[in-house]
């Protein structure tokens, strides 16, 4: 139980970080077009995600963070598609990834105080 808390809780700390415009831009309403940028797969993933067709949004994301691999807002979302999935362990290791590519060193620092304090499951 404390774990799923850990992932939401920082799921939500960093949706407000890199804002919610940047990762719940509009989703690809036509699922079926072929994407051409990392962009258009992201877009696609949240499509998907948020149909909790979880499969397909884990292979868009990650065809989004092959295509950009600096990209935070894909691990989010491939991220939460794993947690919704039942996929805690690759969860946390996007979330972990996540950390490492957060530019600002306060705010890393107060996600993984957050994290710690929660503890784990």
């Amino acid at each position: 139980m404390k774990l799923r808390l850990a992932i939401l809780v920082f799921a939500l700390l960093l949706l407000i970080i890199i804002g919610w415009r940047t990762f719940l831009s509009r989703p690809n309403d036509d699922l079926t077009g072929q994407p051409t940028s990392a962009t258009d797969y992201a877009r696609r993933g949240n499509g998907y995600l948020d149909r909790s067709d979880y499969d397909r949004a884990i292979a868009d994301y990650t065809k989004a963070i092959a295509l950009a691999p600096g990209d935070i807002s894909a691990y989010v979302g491939r991220g939460l598609a794993y947690h919704f999935k039942g996929e805690k362990g690759r969860a946390a290791a996007d979330f972990q990834v996540i950390l490492r590519l957060m530019e600002d060193q306060n705010t890393r620092h107060r996600v993984t105080e957050q994290l710690q304090a929660i503890g784990p499951e």
